[in-house]
């Protein structure tokens, strides 16, 4: 899904990984690449924060999603 996303320009994905307990945020989508510049890891009591362009930033704790 990571390349059909960043192929269409999808401004961020986010990945809940259960099994490993984290969270993945994809940001900056190369279209013509097919793929995602900007990659962070959100581990359990960390805080996730990414912007949602014209809604502004969203923030949540990876605890309360894992």
């Amino acid at each position: 899904k990571q390349r059909l996303y960043a192929s269409q320009a999808i401004p961020v994905y986010v990945i809940v990984n259960l099994q490993d307990e984290l969270i993945e945020v994809l940001s900056k989508p190369l279209a013509d690449d097919q793929r995602y510049q900007a990659q962070s890891v959100y581990r359990a009591s960390e805080t996730v924060t990414f912007d949602l362009d014209q809604f502004g930033p969203l923030s949540f704790l990876v605890d309360s999603v894992i």
